[in-house]
């Protein structure tokens, strides 16, 4: 069961809808084909590491976007002040890794602020453009 879900995104390539589980700690696909739903990632409670499906942990999920960038799918997650990519790399088994990109309060990217993130913007080169 969801649990505060804070961010939605439907990636057609891999027939998902991805959703940040904010009270789960937690981000959930939703296969659109089956209609069954599986934790992507997250240990189910509150944590920051980064890692691999079930041993990474998250802290204050919001947003969540996608983009195909070097040829790999990538998910983008505000969590809190950071800015986790989530690359996945198998699309079959969704065996992923997560690593936090950019982030903590107050930190600079180019000309921008990251202050607790809700959406991340991208470009059409799947360039990050955080906003406040």
């Amino acid at each position: 069961m969801f649990n505060k879900p804070t961010g939605i995104i439907y990636v057609d390539s891999l027939s998902s809808l991805f959703v940040t589980d904010k009270g789960n700690y937690r981000i959930r696909r939703i296969d659109i084909n089956t209609q069954s739903v599986s934790t992507l990632a997250g240990k189910g409670s509150r944590a920051y590491n980064d890692g691999t499906n079930t041993t990474c942990g998250f802290d204050d999920l919001k947003g969540i976007t996608y983009g195909f960038r070097n040829s790999e799918h990538h998910l983008w997650v505000a969590d809190g002040t950071i800015i986790r990519d989530i690359k996945i790399l198998n699309t079959t088994t969704f065996a992923l890794s997560v690593s936090s990109i950019l982030g903590g309060y107050g930190a600079f990217f180019g000309s921008d602020t990251i202050k607790g993130k809700d959406s991340i913007p991208i470009d059409k080169n799947t360039a990050i453009h955080p906003t406040d």
